[in-house]
């Protein structure tokens, strides 16, 4: 059996080393598919002043979309005046990867915002951080490490 150069043992070495490090660190959480069914439930908004307190119940309708109504107000004057317990605020659920969603909200006002032709919906990227809690992100912000959260009420 021929020798081995000090250099070749070495960087077989430190080749092992670093294939042991990155598997290891990996977080095995990420390689798990999230199911879409955890959205199912009543959530509390929260990070939002002016939405904090506000209940949304997320089903899957008939044709397995997902939709979240209002079930209770806060006492914010301005949701007051442009929502109602009943009105759709969550439009629809997707998702981009195996643990991260998209979530689409109709704005509040969306209906004067329809007739200035703005836009009348925000999506939101969505992370679950625990069974009970998601979060928002927007744009490079990472929604697991968001203040904006929906928290979970009842199954």
């Amino acid at each position: 059996m021929p020798k081995q150069k000090p250099q070749t043992l070495v960087l077989k070495v430190i080749s092992i080393i670093f294939i042991s490090f990155l598997f290891f660190s990996c977080d095995s959480n990420l390689l798990h598919k999230t199911p879409i069914d955890n959205f199912k439930g009543t959530w509390e908004l929260q990070g939002r002043t002016m939405f904090d307190g506000i209940k949304i119940k997320i089903t899957e309708d008939k044709n397995g979309n997902f939709v979240g109504k209002v079930v209770e107000l806060n006492n914010n004057k301005y949701v007051d005046l442009f929502v109602s317990v009943g009105d759709t605020w969550v439009t629809g659920i997707g998702r981009s990867s195996n643990f991260e969603f998209i979530l689409t909200e109709r704005k509040i006002a969306s209906q004067l915002f329809s007739l200035y032709g703005l836009d009348t919906t925000q999506d939101y990227e969505v992370k679950f951080i625990d069974n009970n809690t998601f979060g928002l992100g927007t744009g490079s912000a990472d929604p697991g490490q968001s203040s904006i959260r929906y928290i979970r009420v009842t199954p």
